[in-house]
């Protein structure tokens, strides 16, 4: 049987919408589980990914941080092996 959790930071998760309950069981561990009905196509959690990479074959035509092609790269003044769509999208990665 479940048991509420009482921690309040673990009884949510944080990125999700109201949608989803989180529930623990000693078998399961912690889950969620739907609060609500949820309707085709509703979105119930918005989560960054946690990495990124451009495919080899894709890495002198794709930007190494916003993944879209790019016509124009600019080069990484690091390695010849990743290129970037704009100035800021190569700050944004080195500083990453």
């Amino acid at each position: 049987m479940a048991t509420p959790i009482n921690d309040k930071f673990l009884q949510t998760i944080q990125v999700a919408s109201d949608g989803l309950d989180v529930n623990f069981t000693n078998h399961m561990g912690r889950y969620a589980i739907a609060a609500r009905d949820i309707h085709p196509g509703e979105t119930i959690i918005i989560e960054p990914a946690a990495v990124q990479v451009v495919d080899s074959r894709n890495s002198l035509t794709h930007c190494y941080n916003c993944m879209k092609n790019t016509i124009s790269p600019w080069p990484c003044d690091y390695c010849a092996a990743v290129v970037f769509c704009s100035k800021d999208c190569k700050t944004k990665a080195i500083h990453r």
